[in-house]
C-alpha cells in the first residue's frame, strides 16, 4: 500500500476523497437504519407483550375473590387460596404462553402478595407462591394503577416486562405481566444489525474498489505522462500514449511539442543516435554530457539518470573505463583502443574502448569515449575454436578407442582363462577379478569415447517434453534423496522434434550432476520449463542450490575429459552438449559460487518444415 500511495501523491488525495464521499453517507445511513429498525423491533415487542397481558386480563372476567368463593376457599389459608387460583387460571396462562414462544405470562395477587400463575408452567411453575421484591416494578404498577413496560433484572433474569394492573370496582387487586428475555430480543436485534452491517460493509468495499480503480487509473495516467516527460529529456522521438479528458489534452500538447523539437535537431545528433557504437562525452569539469542509445544498451545505464553527473559517480573509479577516460582527460593523450572485460549486472562483456579529446575550434572542451561491444564476436570465435578442437579430439578419441579395445579384450580373456586353473581360495583369484573389473571399466570409457566421437543418428519424432522429464526423474532416483527436494515448475509447451532417448540422457546427466553437487549438504533442485515464442524455442532449466561452479571452470565444462569428480570421465556434459547441438539447440550455464548453478537447455519448437529438414539431414529420422 505504501508503494501504491506515496505521501502527498495525487492518487492518495483522489483515493481519500472518493472514500470519504462514498463511505460517509453509507455509514450514516447504516447507523440510522440500524437505530430505526432496532426501535421498530422494540416497539413491536412491547405491543406483543402488552397484547398477551390483555388476553389474560380479558380471561379474568370477575375477580380473585369470586373464583375463591366458587371453589369454597374464601376462608381457606393463604397457601390453599394460591393453589386454588392457580388451578383456575394456569391452563389459560399456558395457552397464551404457548401461543407466544419465548414469552412468560402470569397473574399476581395484591392481597395474597404472591405469584398465582407463571406460564409456561413446565418451566416456571415452581415460582408460584413467591412474593416479588419490594422494589419490583410490579408494585409500582399496582400502586399507580397504570400499565408499564420495564426493562431490567426480574424473576426470570434480564427481561422486558409488560405489566397491566388488574382493576375491579375501582380497586387494584393485582397485576398481569407478560415478559420476554432480553437475550432473545438482543439476538433478533443482533441478527438484524448483522444484515445491515453486511450491507454497509459491501457498500464500503464496493466504494473502496471503485476508489482504488479510479485512483489507480488517474495515478497511472499521471505517472505515464511523468515517465514520458522524463524520457523526452533524452529521447524526443518518444510519444506519450493517448489519454482521455484533460489529461489527454496535456498528452496531445506534449506530443506536439516533442514533434516540433525533433524537427529542430541537428544532423550530428541524428548521426550520434544512429551509430552502433556507444558514445559517452564529458565536459571539462568531468560531467557526463552525452550517453547515446548504444551506450545505454552496452552499459545498462539510462541517460536521464546520469547526464550532468560526475564521471566517477557513473563509472567506478576502480574500473578500466574510468582509467582510460582519466588518462585522456588529464593528459590529453588519446587511447586508440583497448579491449577490456566490463560487468553490467549479471552480464560480462568484451568491450573495445577508445578515447580522445573533444575539440571545439581546436580548443579542448571535454573528453569522448567510444565503446564497441565485441562479446558476440568473441563468443563466435570461441565456438569455432571449440568446434575445431572437439572435431580433432573426437577423431583422435575414436582411433585410440579402437586401438585399445582389442588388447583389452585379450587381457580380459587371458585373465578369465588363468582363473580357471586356480584352486578355490587362491589369493590370485582376487587379482584376476580386479583385472576383469578394471578392463570392463576401461571398455565403458571406450564406449563413451566412441559415442562422443561418432554419435548415434537421432530418431526424430514429436516429443512431449514434460513427459520425458517425468520419466527421467523416475530414472534418476538418487535425486530423490531425503536430503534433496525436487520442485517442478512446468509451463505449457509445444511439442519438439527430438530423439526421446537422447533427451533423457541429457536430462539425466544434468539431474545427476545437480544431485551429486549437493550429496553432502542436501538442497533443492528446481526443474522448470518455458516457451520463448519470439525465438520459437522451448527451454528446460535445472537449477540447484549446491556450492556452484568456480568461475575458472565454467568455460571448460563441456570440454571432453574435463571433470571435477574423482571418478568422473569428463564425457557426460560433453556428450549432452553434443546431443543438444545435433537437435539444433544449445546449453548455457550460469554459476553462483556458494549459491548453486543453473543449466538452460534450449530446443527448437517442432513443426512440419523443421521435421522435413531434419529427416533430410539425419536419414535415421522417421
Amino acid at each position: 500500500m505504501r508503494k501504491l500511495f506515496r505521501r502527498g501523491s495525487l492518487k492518495l488525495y483522489v483515493f481519500l476523497a472518493i472514500i470519504f464521499a462514498t463511505a460517509t453517507p453509507i455509514l450514516i445511513s447504516g447507523y440510522i437504519m440500524t437505530k430505526q429498525a432496532e426501535n421498530a423491533l422494540l416497539e413491536e415487542k412491547k405491543s406483543k407483550l402488552m397484547g398477551a397481558a390483555r388476553m389474560l386480563e380479558q380471561y379474568l372476567a370477575a375477580d380473585y375473590d369470586t373464583i375463591l368463593r366458587e371453589q369454597g376457599l374464601e376462608h381457606a389459608g393463604r397457601e390453599e387460596q394460591i393453589r386454588g387460583l392457580n388451578r383456575a387460571l394456569a391452563e389459560y396462562t399456558d395457552v397464551v404462553a404457548r401461543a407466544n414462544p419465548g414469552v412468560g405470562v402470569g397473574y399476581y395477587s395484591k392481597d395474597l402478595d404472591a405469584i398465582l400463575t407463571y406460564g409456561p408452567s413446565e418451566q416456571y411453575g415452581n415460582t408460584v407462591g413467591i412474593r416479588i421484591a419490594d422494589d419490583h416494578p410490579g408494585r409500582k404498577a399496582m400502586a399507580t394503577g397504570m400499565a408499564m413496560i420495564e426493562v431490567g433484572l426480574l424473576v426470570r433474569g434480564p427481561i422486558m416486562n409488560a405489566m397491566l394492573p388488574v382493576t375491579r370496582k375501582g380497586e387494584v387487586i393485582g397485576y398481569i405481566w407478560s415478559n420476554e428475555l432480553l437475550t432473545d430480543i438482543q439476538q433478533q436485534i443482533a441478527a438484524m444489525e448483522r444484515k445491515v452491517y453486511q450491507a454497509v460493509t459491501a457498500g464500503i468495499a464496493l466504494g473502496l474498489v471503485m476508489a482504488l480503480l479510479m485512483a489507480a487509473k488517474i495515478g497511472s495516467d499521471v505517472s505515464r505522462i511523468k515517465r514520458g516527460l522524463q524520457r523526452l529529456r533524452h529521447d524526443l522521438y518518444h510519444q506519450l500514449p493517448p489519454s482521455f479528458g484533460e489529461l489527454g489534452e496535456i498528452t496531445d500538447e506534449v506530443n506536439l511539442l516533442s514533434q516540433k523539437l525533433v524537427t529542430a535537431r541537428t544532423h550530428n545528433e541524428y548521426i550520434l543516435e544512429s551509430i552502433s557504437g556507444g558514445v559517452v562525452t564529458t565536459d571539462k569539469e568531468g560531467r557526463v554530457t552525452t550517453l547515446n542509445r548504444a551506450a545505454e544498451q552496452i552499459t545498462g545505464l539510462v541517460a536521464v539518470d546520469v547526464l550532468d553527473h560526475p564521471f566517477e559517480e557513473v563509472f567506478s573509479s576502480e574500473g578500466e573505463i574510468y582509467q582510460i577516460w582519466s588518462t585522456t582527460s588529464n593528459s590529453g593523450q588519446p587511447c586508440p583502443g583497448r579491449e577490456i572485460l566490463y560487468s553490467s549486472g549479471d552480464n560480462t562483456m568484451h568491450l573495445l574502448v577508445s578515447s580522445s579529446v573533444l575539440l571545439k575550434n581546436k580548443e579542448p572542451i571535454g573528453t569522448i569515449l567510444v565503446l564497441r561491444d565485441l562479446t558476440e564476436m568473441r563468443r563466435l570465435e570461441e565456438q569455432v575454436r571449440r568446434a575445431d578442437r572437439l572435431a580433432a579430439l573426437g577423431e583422435l578419441a575414436a582411433g585410440v578407442a579402437h586401438e585399445i579395445r582389442n588388447p583389452l579384450t585379450s587381457v580380459q580373456g587371458y585373465a578369465q582363462f588363468l582363473g580357471e586353473d586356480l584352486q578355490p581360495g587362491d589369493p590370485r583369484q582376487d587379482y584376476l577379478a580386479t583385472i576383469v573389473q578394471e578392463v570392463n571399466r576401461a571398455n565403458r570409457i571406450m564406449e563413451e569415447l566412441l559415442r562422443f566421437a561418432r554419435p548415434t543418428t537421432p530418431y526424430f519424432r514429436y516429443v512431449n517434453l514434460e513427459e520425458e522429464l517425468e520419466q527421467t526423474l523416475v530414472l534418476a532416483r538418487q535425486v530423490h534423496s531425503k536430503h534433496i527436494q525436487i520442485i517442478r515448475d512446468y509451463h505449457p509447451l509445444p511439442p519438439v522434434m527430438a530423439d526421446s532417448e537422447q533427451l533423457k540422457q541429457v536430462f539425466l546427466n544434468l539431474l545427476i550432476n545437480a544431485a551429486q553437487a549437493m550429496a553432502d549438504s542436501g538442497g533443492i533442485i528446481r526443474v522448470s520449463t518455458d516457451y520463448l515464442p519470439e525465438k520459437r524455442m522451448v527451454v528446460l532449466t535445472v537449477d540447484d542450490t549446491g556450492p556452484g561452479i568456480p568461475p575458472e571452470y565454467v568455460d571448460r565444462l563441456f570440454d571432453p575429459f574435463f571433470t571435477t569428480k574423482e571418478k568422473g570421465t569428463g564425457l557426460g556434459l560433453a556428450i549432452a552438449h553434443q546431443i543438444v547441438r545435433l537437435h539444433g539447440g544449445n546449453i548455457e550455464v550460469e554459476s553462483r559460487p556458494g549459491r548453486g548453478a543453473t543449466f538452460h537447455v534450449y530446443l527448437p519448437e517442432g513443426g512440419e518444415e523443421d521435421d522435413g529438414r531434419r529427416k533430410e539431414e539425419h536419414p535415421g529420422g522417421r
